[in-house]
């Protein structure tokens, strides 16, 4: 469906909207006033669920969230905040693969019925015009964009063996049944080839998948027109999501500077963008590294530029809990023992909620340079390094600090410092 036609059938959803801009320019501008917000949830057919977590939108569920415990099926909690902003629910075992409900933390009673992750689409919130209009929304995306043919399908794939082909299966017996770290590497690498070939899955899988991705592009495409013409929180969360996952991003900054900066001035929205725009800006190949100050694991402040003044430098943000950035820190080991000498370096930052966690994480892998702790995201260094919902980022920089490579391979980093440190 057109996006031109999308418009004409969604002009009535503006003008209903109108009374939701309305309350929403009055809750960001009276900042003594305090939001009482209760959640209130029922969860149907999910017996084994004993806890949930709330986040806020654009906080990390490892580092911010809050557990509340469920009890015969319910669930409650109350909480207190300045502004109305979207919230997550997501289930504690759902942590990595859930299908997250979300809410505006509208004053008083919200109300929510959440059931098992393959129904999610039965989930409901009820409470408040905010919420209303983001239903709404909600629903609208359902009915034009709706997944559950795809799915149904995929499951079908699955139940008949007939997602991967017969040279992908035999790989990955392979790399199941290896336990040579250099055999794995190879596999994985024919693996990554037959996936760029088209060669992994069979014709069926590849078709169902070329159409998911159509429909998620249209999806995007949608979403962004939806954004332009609700400039609402409704419209605003949305637009914030889109810039955390780098969808059209000079698009998402020109929507903001016309539609929300000056409607929304003391919204945490405008400052969380502001700071989005800025990191994204900064953090690019030819401009200078962001300075910040880490406990190590002993807890004793350390300056990033003191450990890297002079030196070829890669700043390595990673996670226990992230197992590909992990992996990749491992990859450096070689490189960081074939050059330490030569004028190279490597610091890393793991971002945790324990200490402990990053610290045992350290020891298991051995990591042979300076590890820092970043806890529970004190120093923002996440987001001044435009990596807020990512476990990890590698940028390497030169020996003036001048960012030489984001995200760079094992191999692009022993190219370039066979060029810089010979």
């Amino acid at each position: 469906m057109k996006i031109r036609s999308i418009k004409r059938k969604f002009l009535l959803l503006i003008f209903a909207e109108l009374s939701v801009i309305t309350i929403c320019i009055s809750q960001t501008t009276r900042l003594n006033d305090s939001i009482h917000c209760i959640i209130k949830g029922n969860v149907i057919d999910r017996p084994n669920s004993s806890k949930i977590i709330l986040v806020k939108q654009g906080e990390s569920i490892r580092t911010s969230g809050i557990t509340i415990p469920i009890v015969d099926g319910k669930f409650e909690y109350q909480f207190n905040c300045k502004y109305v902003e979207l919230y997550t629910l997501l289930f504690y075992e759902e942590q990595r693969r859930g299908r997250p409900c979300n809410f505006f933390s509208e004053p008083g009673v919200i109300n929510v019925k959440l059931y098992p992750m393959e129904r999610y689409y039965q989930n409901t919130v009820t409470g408040g015009d905010i919420n209303r209009a983001y239903t709404r929304y909600n629903r609208d995306a359902d009915s034009l964009f709706n997944q559950k043919q795809i799915n149904n399908e995929k499951v079908k794939l699955e139940n008949e063996d007939r997602v991967f082909t017969e040279e992908a299966k035999q790989l990955m017996k392979k790399m199941k049944e290896t336990d040579n770290a250099h055999i794995s590497d190879s596999l994985h690498n024919l693996a990554i080839q037959l996936d760029n070939t088209g060669k992994a899955l069979t014709p069926e899988a590849n078709a169902l998948q070329d159409r998911e991705i159509k429909l998620g592009e249209d999806f995007q495409k949608w979403q962004l027109n939806y954004i332009r013409n609700h400039n609402s929180l409704v419209g605003y969360s949305l637009l914030i999501d889109a810039m955390d996952r780098k969808y059209e991003v000079p698009e998402c900054m020109k929507i903001f500077h016309a539609k929300f900066e000056n409607r929304f001035p003391l919204h945490p929205y405008t400052l969380r963008m502001k700071s989005m725009i800025q990191s994204y800006q900064a953090i690019k190949t030819g401009n200078p590294f962001i300075n910040f100050t880490a406990p190590d694991i002993e807890g004793k402040p350390v300056s990033l530029s003191s450990q890297i003044k002079g030196k070829v430098a890669l700043i390595d943000l990673w996670a226990s809990w992230c197992f590909p950035c992990r992996k990749k820190a491992i990859s450096m080991i070689p490189v960081y023992e074939a050059y330490k000498d030569k004028g190279f370096t490597i610091v890393g930052v793991a971002r945790e909620s324990k200490i402990s966690d990053g610290i045992n994480a350290i020891k298991k892998d051995k990591y042979p340079w300076l590890n820092l702790i970043e806890l529970n995201d004190a120093g923002k260094i996440w987001e001044r390094y435009d990596a807020r919902n990512s476990g990890g980022k590698t940028i390497l920089v030169d020996k003036n600090g001048i960012i030489l490579a984001i995200d760079p391979t094992e191999e692009k980093v022993k190219a370039i410092l066979s060029e810089l440190l010979k």
